[in-house]
């Protein structure tokens, strides 16, 4: 169709215009694809920042072993028979599970050793850690590794893989692994940004399939086997297409078997004691007694400071404590079953009020069409806050609003060509049976 035959028709002319926009954002979204998605995480973890700020978590407190404690007790990390003290400490304050924050890898002191293993052994379920590499130029193997939830299975598709592959491990000491009521890796995913937003949830390493810290943890405390569930999700489904299950608690998983850690408490929302006060019997039994105790360190010189959406770096311990809290409350992100439709359904509506507005705004397009854009971004914004902070699904917001930017202008601009046109066919008109100064002043 010929320009000024579009030129006369602007129904025919929005629809040529919003296919044009609908081609360079498809455009733009494949040959930047990687970059694109990395913006929109970052986007959308400004949005964790619109969360209850006076939220508080205490069914799960962390101990810290900070500043505070080396200063009082010398620099980490420590004796493991000190360790042992700790652990065997918040036994007595009455805790229901120790998560351990710690890499006990290689064998120390045997005496020490010993006596880490009963502490480990002794009281509430204690959970240990253990690292692996993700790269294929890592290739470490310290320790011993312990805690396999089963074998990954061998026909792991693309689109629903089982677990992420690891190259090279850092595992506990023998008889310390052999002591603990489970143990669960501590592998993050590092975003180029250098922030963590994702946990493998599970970890496939030989044909065994490991488990995060976090699921090793409600394994211990619910007694029960992480299973992991590939679901029947259709495409207007609300669900995740793939989960792990915990004895009744359900941890929704990304299309890479991943597990995205909720900010959404707020970083002092959770109750945090210092390791040196437990050991000196100094912190309240009401905050310890039949708490979850997450064991980390945060002193400078730990080697555990890990950046986060929230700002700033903050020690490991803390993302673990996000993922169990998350869990526990049903609210670990994850992006739904009918997320391909979401840009679809916010395009096609963006579209529908763009030209609408085009319409009736007239020959003052060109101001009204701007406020009108920038009001639908915020409607869109909006929808994706309530979804991540309500309902814990995760859709982007960053893309969709690029393109209502772009249908914006290129619909104003071709708005504005058409009027142009419309007024030089009225003025050629004129001409034929007026002066040209008469012609120009109608």
């Amino acid at each position: 169709m010929k320009l000024d035959t579009l030129l006369k028709k602007p129904l025919w002319l929005y629809a040529a215009v919003s296919v044009l926009a609908v081609v360079l954002m498809a455009l733009v979204s494949v040959i930047w694809a990687p970059q694109m998605q990395q913006w929109e995480e970052r986007l959308a973890s400004r949005t964790w920042s619109l969360a209850n700020p006076n939220a508080t978590e205490r069914r799960v407190v962390v101990v810290d072993i900070d500043e505070k404690s080396t200063q009082a007790l010398g620099p980490w990390p420590w004796p493991r028979e000190r360790v042992a003290t700790l652990l065997t400490g918040l036994d007595a304050y009455g805790v229901n599970l120790k998560v351990v924050d710690v890499l006990f890898d290689g064998a120390q002191d045997a005496a020490q050793d010993q006596k880490l293993a009963a502490a480990l052994k002794a009281g509430a379920p204690t959970v240990i850690s253990q690292l692996f590499a993700l790269s294929p130029q890592a290739q470490v193997k310290s320790g011993q590794l312990a805690g396999a939830m089963g074998t990954c299975p061998a026909n792991n598709s693309v689109s629903q893989p089982f677990g992420t592959p690891a190259f090279g491990f850092m595992g506990a000491e023998s008889a310390l692994a052999q002591s603990s009521a489970g143990v669960g890796h501590i592998t993050p995913i590092i975003d180029t940004d250098g922030n963590i937003r994702r946990v493998p949830a599970v970890v496939c390493y030989e044909g065994q399939a490991y488990p995060a810290l976090a699921v090793a943890s409600l394994a211990a405390a619910t007694g029960a086997q992480p299973v992991w569930h590939t679901t029947q999700a259709g495409l207007f489904s609300a669900g995740s297409a793939q989960l792990i299950d915990v004895g009744g608690l359900q941890l929704p998983l990304d299309d890479k078997g991943q597990l995205r850690v909720s900010y959404q408490m707020p970083r002092d929302g959770f109750a945090s004691v210092s390791a040196v006060d437990v050991l000196q019997g100094k912190v309240p039994p009401s905050m310890l007694k039949g708490a979850w105790v997450l064991v980390g360190s945060t002193a400078f010189g730990g080697g555990d400071a890990v950046p986060t959406p929230q700002g700033g770096a903050v020690g490991g311990v803390e993302v673990h404590a996000q993922l169990i809290s998350a869990a526990l409350d049903a609210r670990t992100p994850f992006a739904p079953a009918w997320a391909p439709l979401w840009p679809l359904a916010t395009g096609l509506l963006a579209l529908l009020v763009l030209v609408f507005s085009l319409r009736v705004a007239g020959p003052k397009a060109a101001v009204f069409m701007p406020l009108v854009a920038v009001a639908t971004g915020a409607s869109i914004f909006a929808v994706h806050a309530v979804l991540l902070l309500v309902a814990h699904q995760w859709l982007g917001w960053g893309q969709p609003v690029v393109f209502v930017a772009l249908a914006a202008v290129l619909l104003t601009a071709s708005e504005m060509l058409r009027v142009r046109a419309e007024r030089e066919r009225l003025f050629d008109n004129l001409t034929s049976y007026l002066p040209e100064g008469a012609a120009r002043r109608v």
